[in-house]
């Protein structure tokens, strides 16, 4: 055998290795514990049956492994909008766990109609997302207030639901965030402080009244009070100028009947007596230089 012979039996040999290595090196591939896999023959475009664990696994030259994983796997929604019973539109934060089901049989069907994890997910998100808006519709703004541990309840039971059509389980479903528009919570907020305004003011209602009718005591024994001296100033004026009244009355009748007398003694007429009263003054006040009648005679007889 020549050394030309030698070496091209030599090259043939480390090539013949070469691509037996290569071969071999193709066909083992690894999943993790949290893996699990189908295998997939690239080259005749085969899906094997069976599901495959943690390990080394040897299959066809160039197959591939499409995983999926073992363990709950999370999606998350940040800043869901939804409306809710009553219309209103609510901003959610919302995440759950999901995992597909490995029984024999279903990883395959599952991979056969949506091709790999990635399509998968979304899928499932997307329908999960739909669960979520219908469980949504199901509250009003109090019951979202008042019974949130039923609204994350009814999202966990729904998404077991429906995402059962897609050979999924789902557990721990949170939601940690129920926040309505701005506006809206303002008005609430509005709404509550007149809420706690008319408290207010129905604690202080009777304090209010009582001061009212206090007041309105205070002032009705203060007009009783100057009524009753106004009546009592009333009769002292009263009683003084009955009083002066009468004593000129009296006066009038005294000086009258005086009058009367000294006609009567006199024998004087009404004319003469005016005429005796004018000379009496004038005498009395010592005026002089008056012109007068002459009294009326006396009569003698």
């Amino acid at each position: 055998m020549t050394n030309v012979t030698k070496t091209a039996i030599a090259t043939a040999v480390v090539i013949v290795l070469a691509i037996s290595i290569g071969l071999i090196a193709s066909s083992l591939k690894k999943l993790s514990t949290e893996e699990a896999g189908v295998m997939y023959d690239t080259v005749q475009h085969k899906l094997k049956d069976q599901v495959y664990t943690a390990g080394l696994h040897a299959g066809p030259p160039g197959y591939e492994f499409i995983i999926f994983p073992r363990v709950y796997k999370s999606i998350k929604y940040t800043s869901l909008k939804c409306l809710n019973k009553d219309g209103v539109s609510i901003e959610l934060n919302v995440q759950f766990q999901y995992l597909v089901s490995l029984a024999k049989g279903v990883l395959v069907t599952v991979i056969k109609q949506f091709r790999d994890h990635d399509n998968f997910k979304k899928v499932v998100s997307d329908a999960a997302k739909e669960t979520i808006h219908g469980a949504c519709s199901q509250y009003n703004v109090t019951q979202f207030q008042v019974d949130r541990l039923g609204f994350q309840n009814l999202i966990l039971s729904s998404l077991q639901t429906r995402l059962a059509d897609f050979s999924t389980t789902v557990r721990d479903v949170q939601v940690n965030n129920i926040q309505r528009p701005y506006t809206y919570e303002l008005v609430v907020r509005q709404k509550e402080a007149a809420k706690q305004n008319i408290e207010v003011v129905l604690q202080e209602r009777p304090r209010i009244i009582t001061a009212a009718q206090t007041k309105k005591k205070e002032a009705e024994a203060q007009a009783n009070i100057t009524l009753a001296m106004a009546q009592t100033n009333a009769n002292i004026i009263k009683t003084k100028a009955d009083t002066e009244a009468q004593a000129i009355t009296n006066s009038f009748e005294t000086e009258a009947n005086t009058y009367l007398k000294i006609m009567k003694e006199q024998g004087l007429t009404v004319e003469g007596l005016l005429s005796y009263l004018s000379i009496r003054a004038i005498q009395k006040n010592n005026i002089q230089g008056i012109n007068l009648d002459a009294p009326a005679k006396t009569n003698f007889n």
